[in-house]
């Protein structure tokens, strides 16, 4: 029998008083008899034989908590006061039955005790039933008609119904948009925050909820909007003095942005913008703002780095109206004239084609430059106007800087991944437009104070000052205030160029130079993802696992007592008991008879914030957190956890926040994150390393399609081939093979060794393995052995031994290939045997010539014509093989 521990001190009776009607007896609870049999008990005491067991329940005198089976153990103590009441089916009976009354004082009296039993599973089941949901709806229609008070119980009943995972999947739109009038109309707190809570719980109630309820979402309360003010004064109330309508206002704001659907996205995001609601967070964050006003505040920016990473994954498509528009829009405001098939490289493209400098930054860089282009519209001509004047050939290019600025940014702010790890304010992320106008202006100054000559690498090298003294002025202006902008531009824009270089030098003696290039931070960006999601998979194995914490009551911290809490397998309740001792082994779930639903609309509260933190001494409130719900108004903490170290703390909280989709509250899990990224990057970069592989500065350019499609492919290293230009040239084929045969045959060719090749021998019925050479006969009017005579092994073959000898230079550790050559080479042995694949790289033509001359100098005196076709058939043969996999389109 597990050391379960009991909260009266493992005595199994006890005394208590229980009061009826008028009546008070003194009783002696047995705990381990059932809340049935200690009804009967009772009756039997007072001598009310004929009242129905079924009919009644106990409940705590003072705060009116009903006793049942599962919580008899924890909440009935020596000495308390129990009252014996009708059961929760009775009260539910009755409660309908007054609601239906007319009389005002009978309703709000009514529904005032609703707020308390509607919590309960056992009455919330009958008042269901009973019809009691339609009622509670026809009071809250008939808002207009019924005093403020009533309105607020009876928002503040629907609220705690709706905890519960059904009862309410039949809200209709008629309803919904009631409860969004409310919000509108009404100012008073008691109010707006049910109000407030009850959409939020719609919102989220879509096909990504973990709740049972999934049948509204973002679309069903759109769709019941009926006000146009509904938004803005949502927005508006950001900017009140009454906090908890700056609190309930962005977080119903958080909830929309957080589940809006694609199909209202650009809409919504567009007209919170224009409600200017990223300057007036920004303000909030300025001002020092309260313990869970931050957390909405961190959410919004954590929603806003998202959204900027939806619109920089949409590419630009010269088929989408806005994005044209957009595009034509910078040349017009430009002031240039096209002169010949020279228009957008007058702007500072690369080419002409502006997707390939558009790829990087997506739809959200194009916006961006669209919107600086419209309000700095003097500035943005005189730019282009000046530059387009240089004839030294070091004008700046314009589009090709603002990309990379806009990489700079979304680098910085982690809009390239859209997972940030943060758990500081960034307000500049806010007016990041503005940001990029100071940046940009910056990188104009220093191009023109650099040695440059407009290619690629002069960009890029810009481009890494630019990145290094960002870092410094935006790192220093976070910390300044108010006066936050102007501190970053003056840092920007005044600090001269010989400083920033000698910066930029002392950060790449601490640091890789790799690192800068595009296609790594790429890389990184992609690992950062896979990271963060193994993480999130780690700290949530945590909670599986489950852990001991400590007690704590209302005096503070209990001794000697401990509670092991356990997230189930399903992840939908967190279990714990209460212990006397920490035990050695894990306490299995059917151990851990007390549970909490996290389907349930539950948030995360931090230290100091820990609604039961005030009066308690010896604790380290920085190790503290409380899981919270919205059960009521006063907000109480259902579970609070005192963690004994740094990493059970960040585990346990971190956890919690990732399951809920909440934004992480731990540096050390942030730094974690870093960590697994940096190493991943740094394991991938030395398989690079040891391919000799230079990564290139900018992107390669895409090659254009082909013409034909007319392609085979063959699992295994490399086949493709285009059936009909082979039949075209199959007779050039068959001559250039028998030129191979004759070369090959002669007395002056020395023996090839095959040990030495490492040719293995192959069973013909091994299907797993893949010849190097392999030809589509269905597409072909030639039948495979007339290949296999005529085409398919010597020219492989003769390939091969080039390869080989290749690699031996490549290596200089091994024994050249041909270094042993004795006897000539029997051809029709090796036709008759299957060949390996052979190795990568894939071998050019000019390779051939100097790999003949090392390995034999007695080819290099045949006739000169048959060489030249002989090498000619080499590199055609090139084009039929690829040695690194299959060719597509």
């Amino acid at each position: 029998m597990p050391d379960i521990l009991h909260l009266n001190n493992s005595k199994v009776k006890f005394h208590v008083t229980i009061v009826f009607k008028e009546q008070k007896i003194d009783y002696v609870i047995d705990q381990s008899l059932s809340i049935e049999t200690i009804i009967k008990n009772i009756c039997l005491e007072l001598n009310k034989s004929e009242l129905r067991i079924q009919d009644l329940s106990l409940r705590n005198f003072e705060t009116e908590e009903l006793i049942t089976d599962e919580n008899f153990r924890r909440k009935v103590k020596e000495g308390d006061h129990l009252k014996l009441v009708a059961s929760p089916a009775i009260e539910a009976a009755n409660t309908v039955g007054n609601m239906k009354s007319f009389d005002e004082g009978t309703v709000k009296r009514t529904i005032f005790m609703l707020q308390k039993y509607i919590k309960e599973v056992e009455f919330v089941d009958e008042f269901i039933r009973l019809g009691g949901l339609s009622y509670l709806q026809r009071t809250i229609m008939n808002s207009q008609s019924i005093p403020g008070n009533t309105l607020a119980y009876a928002l503040n009943s629907l609220q705690n119904l709706m905890e519960h995972d059904h009862g309410w999947e039949n809200f209709t739109r008629d309803f919904v948009g009631q409860i969004i009038s409310i919000i509108v109309q009404q100012n008073l707190v008691n109010i707006c925050r049910p109000a407030t809570n009850i959409i939020v719980k719609l919102v989220c109630a879509d096909k990504s909820s973990k709740g049972a309820v999934q049948c509204y979402g973002f679309d069903v309360v759109n769709k019941a909007i009926k006000s146009k003010e509904f938004l803005p004064t949502l927005v508006q109330r950001l900017s009140a003095t009454d906090y908890l309508l700056q609190f309930n206002s962005l977080h119903l704001i958080n909830a929309l942005l957080g589940h809006v659907t694609d199909k209202h996205r650009e809409n919504f995001v567009n007209e919170l913008n224009a409600l200017n609601i990223k300057e007036i967070v920004m303000n909030l964050m300025i001002g020092s703002p309260a313990e869970e006003l931050t957390k909405q505040l961190v959410e919004f920016q954590r929603l806003t780095i998202k959204e900027g990473n939806i619109k920089k994954n949409i590419q630009y498509s010269s088929e989408n109206e806005t994005h044209k528009k957009m595009l034509e829009e910078l040349w017009t405001l430009s002031g240039l004239t096209q002169e010949g098939d020279m228009k957008w490289r007058k702007l500072g493209f690369s080419t002409e084609n502006p997707k390939r400098d558009l790829f990087r930054i997506g739809f959200y860089g194009l916006e961006i430059i669209n919107k600086y282009a419209n309000t700095e519209t003097e500035t943005y001509r005189n730019i282009l106007k000046k530059e387009s004047e240089h004839t030294d050939g070091i004008s700046f290019p314009f589009m090709r800087a603002s990309t990379e600025v806009i990489e700079l940014l979304c680098d910085f702010w982690d809009i390239n991944t859209g997972y940030t790890t943060t758990t500081s304010f960034q307000p500049f992320i806010f007016i990041i437009e503005k940001v990029f106008a100071i940046t940009l202006e910056c990188f104009i100054k220093l191009w023109h104070e650099s040695e440059i000559s407009q290619n690629s690498e002069d960009v890029l090298r810009v481009s890494l000052l630019v990145r290094s003294q960002f870092r410094f002025a935006i790192t220093k202006a976070e910390s300044s205030g108010a006066d936050a902008l102007n501190q970053f531009k003056n840092d920007m824009l005044n600090t001269p160029y010989q400083i920033i270089k000698e910066r930029h030098i002392k950060e790449l003696e601490l640091e890789d130079d790799l690192m800068s290039k595009i296609p790594i931070r790429h890389l990184r960006e992609r690992l950062y993802k896979d990271c963060y999601k193994f993480v999130k998979e780690q700290r949530i194995n945590c909670l599986v696992q489950g852990d001991w914490f400590p007690i704590i009551k209302d005096r503070g911290r209990v001794r000697e007592m401990f509670r092991y809490y356990r997230l189930s397998p399903n992840t939908k309740c967190l279990h714990y008991a209460e212990y006397l001792k920490i035990r050695d082994t894990r306490p299995s779930l059917e151990e851990l008879i007390e549970k909490i639903d996290l389907s349930t609309n539950m948030d995360i509260m931090e230290g100091s914030s820990l609604m039961i933190q005030h009066n308690k001494r010896n604790i380290n409130s920085s190790l503290c957190f409380s899981l919270v719900g919205n059960r009521d108004s006063e907000n109480l903490s259902h579970i609070d956890f005192i963690c004994d170290s740094v990493v059970k703390y960040s585990e346990w909280i971190d956890g919690f926040n990732m399951f809920l989709d909440k934004n992480i509250s731990s540096k050390s899990t942030a730094k974690y994150i870093q960590q697994l990224t940096d190493i991943n990057l740094k394991l991938c970069l030395l398989e690079l390393g040891s391919e000799r592989i230079d990564i290139p500065i900018i992107p390669p350019e895409i090659p254009s399609l082909p013409t034909d499609y007319q392609f085979f492919y063959e699992e295994g290293w490399c086949e493709a081939i285009d059936m009909s230009d082979f039949e075209k040239n199959l007779d050039q084929h068959e001559q250039s093979q028998e030129n191979l045969f004759n070369i090959s045959n002669t007395t002056e060719e020395p023996e090839i060794n095959e040990i030495e090749l490492n040719v293995e021998s192959k069973p013909k019925n091994n299907r797993n393995k893949f010849s190097p050479l392999t030809i589509n006969t269905n597409r072909s009017s030639y039948n495979r052995d007339e290949l296999k005579k005529s085409y398919y092994t010597p020219i492989t073959t003769t390939v091969n031994i080039f390869q080989s000898v290749f690699d031996s230079n490549r290596y200089p550790n091994t024994d050249s290939i041909l270094s042993n050559i004795a006897t000539p080479l029997n051809y029709q042995e090796i036709i008759d045997k299957p060949l390996p694949p052979m190795p990568p790289p894939l071998l050019g033509g000019s390779s051939l010539k100097s790999l003949k001359q090392s390995s034999n100098p007695d080819l290099v005196s045949l006739d000169e014509a048959k060489q030249s076709d002989e090498v000619k058939e080499m590199v055609d043969s090139d084009s039929i093989k690829n040695c690194n996999g299959p060719v597509n389109g």
